[in-house]
This record gives C-alpha cells, structure tokens and sequence, in this order.
C-alpha cells in the first residue's frame, strides 16, 4: 500500500518485485460504463501495452460464483496506469493520473539517492523501454514546437511582402475530390498560414462558426453539429509530466483544410462553403 502522506485513491500493490495495479481497481475508479474484459483489451491495443512489461494476465482460479468461466484480472505497471487514466480524458482520469504520480514520489524518496541496477534482465528491459518511450514523446513535443515556430516564421516573412504560400482557390477543393481518403493532418496554425491569418484569429473565426468550441481549460474540440462531419482529428499529448497536464488540439485533413478554404472564399458563409466543398462550385449568394 502506499505512503500515508496521500489520501489512497486506488490500491497500489507489490507483483513481482514491481508496483502495480489491479485493473479492475482503476476501471471502478474511472466509472467506466462498458464491460470490463473488452475495454481492458481496447486499452491494451490503443496504448500500445507490452504484456509482461506494461501489464500482466493474472490466471485466477477462483471460480465465478454465477457460474461461467473464471473471472480474468490483470497486473497493470504504474506507467500503464497513468497511460489509461490520461487518455481516459475524465477528471476522474486526471485525478488517477496525478495520484500515480505522487505515489511515484513518495516511492523514490524512499530509496537511496543513487540509483539502483536492474536486479535482472527483465527488469533492464522495463527500464530501457520505459527511456525509448519517454524520449519519444520529446521528439515529438520538439516536432510540433519547430512546426510553430516554422509557421510563425512564415507568416511574418507574408506580411513582409517576401513570400506567398497561399494556394490558388479551387486547388484545394480539387484536392479533397481526388484523395478524398488523404491521411496527411496539419494544425489549425499551418491551415490559417494557408489562407494568411493566424492560427488565433481562424480559431475565433471556426468558434464564431459554431465548429469548434474552447474548453475552460484552453483545449479546442469540435463541436457536437461537425463531430462526425470528417474533418480531422482531436490530439492529445502530454505537455506536463509532474503535474498531469494533458492538452488537446485538433488537425485538420484535407477535406477539413477544404472547408476553411471554402469558408475563407466565401466571407465565412457555410452554406455557399459546403456548396462549394461538395460541388467543387460557389452558389450565388442569397
């Protein structure tokens, strides 16, 4: 169990020499409403676990009480936890995931300041995977930090007369009728660099359009009309890992690139831009 200086949320557990988990604990926690065998596998494959690394199939044998087969539980590793508690998205999740955290610290104050070597090679593989992860998620962060600061770039060398990146109009639409699957996704900065505004201004813009709408917490999603409209994704990535703070963006496709072009043509009208995005044509204005 863990530290009294933290209320226990969620029982932590030693399981092979490891902290752990009992996903069951961390399901009831976040309230999930599915049933808990397919939703653990649909958290196993969307966060990439490794069995015998980021979780642990527990062979129980006790039997079901209702009769059936016997129930299946897993060992999950506190980083696995923290995983499913941040893409959870939930307040619930966010708690769970700020507990991990603090159960982390309490944890390492207790050990000798020098690290310790891995006692075997299992234990130097949780390591060195648990390094590859992390500076995976840095090169992404470094990633979209030099698209910004690339974006920005560019849209003063635009207001300095020095360059054009905008696109003819009709290209677009053209685009999105012959690669309608197109699978390439850009930020809302790089759309608005497209059609020469920023990335502030097409957001108010898409909010004012009732497209999007801003959380309390800065993160823009679609709104409920356009959710299954297709016109991109909603990302989230961690921007800081001691104190839980997950933030959420979205990326357009081309066929959301499109509509804002076709918005953008038409003086932000949606009905003369969807015309436009579906027929390839504007309709006269009414």
């Amino acid at each position: 169990m863990v530290h009294n200086q933290i209320r226990e949320l969620i029982p932590i557990e030693v399981h092979n020499g490891q902290q752990a988990v009992n996903a069951r604990h961390l399901y009831e926690w976040l309230r999930v409403r599915k049933n808990f065998i397919p939703w653990m596998q649909n958290q196993i494959s969307r966060c990439d676990l490794i069995e015998n690394v980021d979780y642990e199939v527990l062979d129980l044998k006790v039997q079901n009480p209702q009769g059936g087969r016997p129930s299946t539980d897993y060992a999950l590793s506190i980083n696995a936890a923290k995983e499913i508690s941040m893409m959870s998205q939930t307040e619930k999740g966010k708690e769970a995931r700020r507990y991990f955290i603090e159960c982390e610290k309490i944890a390492k104050q207790k050990n000798d300041l020098s690290p310790a070597l891995p006692k075997d090679f299992e234990e130097a593989l949780t390591q060195l995977l648990a390094q590859v992860r992390m500076n995976k998620q840095l090169e992404i962060e470094n990633q979209e930090l030099h698209q910004d600061v690339q974006t920005q770039h560019n849209i003063n060398c635009m207001l300095q007369g020095e360059i054009d990146t905008l696109q003819p109009k009709g290209r677009v639409y053209d685009q999105v009728i012959s690669t309608p699957n197109d699978l390439g996704l850009k930020t809302t900065s790089s759309v608005a660099n497209e059609i020469g505004m920023s990335g502030q201004k097409l957001n108010k813009m898409l909010i004012a359009c009732g497209i999007i709408y801003k959380q309390g917490d800065g993160d823009y999603l679609f709104t409920s009309d356009y959710r299954d409209w297709d016109l991109g994704k909603t990302i989230s990535c961690i921007v800081n890992e001691e104190k839980g703070l997950v933030k959420t963006y979205i990326k357009w496709n081309t066929r959301g690139r499109a509509y804002i072009h076709a918005l953008n043509d038409t003086n932000w009208d949606k009905r003369r831009a969807w015309h436009l995005l579906r027929d390839g044509k504007e309709v006269a204005a009414v």
